[in-house]
Parts: C-alpha cells; sequence; structure tokens
C-alpha cells in the first residue's frame, strides 16, 4: 500500500513523519508532501512562528492562504502517485493533517472545483482508494477566500475517515457537527472525536495533538498527546487493512 500525507502548516517535522513508522514496518510507503519547498514557499523559523503562535497570526494565517500557490501541493501530490504506481503500489491512500486534509479530498472530489478542474492530478484521481485526515480542516476561517471542501462530494468508492479532538480552538464553528451528520446518510464517511476522559487523564486534546513533540526548531509541541497519537494509529492501520481487502478495479 501506498499512503501520501500532507502537512499542516507548520510543514513536516521529524517526529510528525516518524508517527508513520508503524505502518512502514508493515509494509507500507509513505510519502510526504511538505507544503513549503526550497524555491517558492520557503520555510523559515518566524514565518512557522508567525503563522502559528506570534499576535496576529490568524490574520498572517488568512492572507497566507489566499496568495498560496496551490500548484506548489497538487504538483508534489500528482508527482507522489506516480511514484507510488512506479512501485507497484496498486491501493493508494491520501490523508492530511489540519488544512492538508483539503488538499487531499480536493483531488478526488467530484465534481472538482474551479481551481483544480484542469490540473493534471485530477487525472490520476482514480488510482485513490482511501482518505483520512486528522484534525481536518473542511471549512477554511473566515477571510479565506479558496475553495472548501464538500464531505457529500467525496466519491462513496473512497472510504474516508476523520479524527478530531474534542477541544480543539482552531477548527472553524461547526466543522465537527458538520462531519457527524454527513457521515449520517454517508457510509463511507468516519468520524472519531477523541476526549482525553478516554484515556483517563485530564490534558486536554487539541489541535497539533498529532506528530510527536517537534514543532519548530527547539520549540517543542505543548499539544502533542500521545495517548491520543497511539488511539489514532491503531484505528488508521486497522483501517488501512480493510481498504487492503479492497479488489482493486483497473484504473
Amino acid at each position: 500500500m501506498g499512503i501520501i500525507f500532507i502537512s499542516p502548516i507548520i510543514g513536516l517535522t521529524r517526529s510528525l513523519m516518524d508517527t508513520f513508522k508503524p505502518l512502514t514496518e508493515r509494509g507500507a510507503h509513505v510519502i510526504g508532501v511538505d507544503i513549503f519547498d526550497e524555491h517558492s514557499e520557503k520555510k523559515t523559523f518566524w514565518k512557522v512562528l508567525g503563522l502559528t503562535m506570534l499576535p496576529g497570526a490568524n490574520s498572517r494565517r488568512v492572507a497566507f492562504a489566499n496568495t498560496y500557490n496551490e500548484d506548489i501541493v497538487f504538483d508534489k501530490i500528482e508527482a507522489a502517485i506516480q511514484k507510488l504506481q512506479d512501485l507497484g503500489k496498486k491501493r493508494i491512500v491520501v490523508g492530511g493533517m489540519s488544512g492538508g486534509f483539503i488538499f487531499a479530498a480536493r483531488v478526488v472530489q467530484d465534481p472538482a472545483d474551479l481551481e483544480i478542474q484542469d490540473h493534471a492530478v485530477r487525472k490520476q484521481r482514480g488510482r485513490v482508494h482511501g482518505l483520512f485526515g486528522i484534525s481536518p480542516l473542511i471549512f477554511y476561517p473566515h477571510g479565506v477566500y479558496r475553495p472548501d471542501i464538500r464531505l457529500d462530494r467525496i466519491p462513496q468508492s473512497i472510504p474516508t475517515i476523520l479524527f478530531f479532538a474534542n477541544e480543539d480552538d482552531i477548527l472553524p464553528s461547526g466543522t465537527i457537527e458538520y462531519a457527524l451528520q454527513i457521515s449520517k446518510t454517508h457510509s463511507n464517511i468516519r468520524v472519531h472525536c477523541l476526549d482525553c476522559s478516554a484515556y483517563g487523564e485530564e490534558k486536554p486534546i487539541r489541535h497539533q495533538f498529532f506528530g510527536g513533540e517537534d514543532f519548530i526548531w527547539r520549540i517543542k509541541n505543548a499539544f502533542w498527546h500521545p495517548q491520543a497519537e497511539r488511539h489514532v494509529l491503531q484505528i488508521k492501520t486497522e483501517f488501512l487493512k480493510e481498504i487492503a481487502r479492497y479488489n482493486v478495479a483497473p484504473v
């Protein structure tokens, strides 16, 4: 199986990719897609800090989303799908964390939004056999004028699993309620809401609960929740096993 994981706004940290080791040890090939690169959207300490922790971070995130060249990500996703195909991976699952999930879902959403409908990655959508989202954005925050996604436009043939934290204060209001409502009428959409009480502790589960302790350089991720992270990996492993058992139709 091949897995493509699209980063959140902090990019791909070392420990974030390390969380997928239990899956690679089972034979999966994981490719990370970073929203930053060395050419058009370079990652710097102050850029990440300004988008996440410094005063005015929300307005900077809005401006960043509105001006970001999305083709950077879709080009990388297309290349990753092709690489997995070349490696003989017949089942490909695409996922993302936070805003990364919007990119993942837009690859397969039917009909496509106008900004992606002519991108070459759309020709690869038939090779995607599953989607997953961790603290997934579905709607962008107020002021962002880029396409959101519609869960009811994800093809019924694509199993989709979403993991939300019960004390996530980053997701726009109504996101979890919308996902739960759609899951009642669309059997391919599964929603898991993580509550700290399930782990016998009081530490809240927040937006950045998944991905280990790394945040940016020497600053650690204060919201990392190891128990919730392990739980997500267990559920996701079973989800991937189910997809691995599906018959794959010729593309």
